[in-house]
C-alpha cells in the first residue's frame, strides 16, 4: 500500500453528491457510463464548485487513474469494507492523468454552463474571423 490519495478539482454543480473512483489505467471517455467498481474511493458532495478530497491509501501496482463520477459511491470501495461495486452505472465527469502515487492533480469538470460559454466563445471568434477575411 502507498500514501493517502488526495485529489482537488472541480465539479459542475455545487452541493450534490459526487464519487472520487481509483482505477487502473485505462481509456475512460468523459460523457460516457462507467459501469465498473473502483479499488478505492470516496463519496464528495462539496459545498462549492471546486473541492480537495483524500479518496484513501493508494494499492500497490498501477498506474492509476481518478474518476470523478456523478452521484454517490453506494456500497464503497474494496479498500474500505465494500466490493468496490458503485451500486448502478455512473456517467464519468472527469478523468485524471495517468499517475503511479501521490496527489493528483486537478480533475476539471465542465458543466453546462461553462459548456455552453466555450460554445458561445468559439462561435464568436469564428465569426469574427470569417468576417475581418470577407
Amino acid at each position: 500500500m502507498g500514501g493517502n490519495l488526495g485529489v482537488s478539482g472541480s465539479v459542475p454543480v455545487a452541493a450534490q453528491p459526487y464519487c472520487l473512483c481509483l482505477v487502473l489505467d485505462g481509456s475512460y471517455v468523459v460523457g460516457n457510463p462507467y459501469p465498473g467498481g473502483c479499488l478505492v474511493s470516496t463519496g464528495i458532495t462539496p459545498a462549492a464548485t471546486s473541492y480537495s478530497s483524500s479518496v484513501g491509501p493508494i494499492p500497490s501496482g498501477g498506474p492509476f487513474r481518478v474518476l470523478l463520477l456523478d452521484g454517490p459511491c453506494a456500497l464503497g470501495s474494496a479498500e474500505k469494507g465494500g466490493n468496490g461495486i458503485l451500486g448502478g452505472i455512473r456517467t464519468i465527469l472527469a478523468v485524471s492523468a495517468a499517475f503511479q502515487s501521490g496527489t493528483v492533480e486537478a480533475i476539471p469538470a465542465l458543466g453546462g454552463y461553462g459548456f455552453a460559454v466555450l460554445l458561445g466563445i468559439l462561435a464568436t471568434s469564428g465569426f469574427l474571423l470569417i468576417r475581418r477575411l470577407l
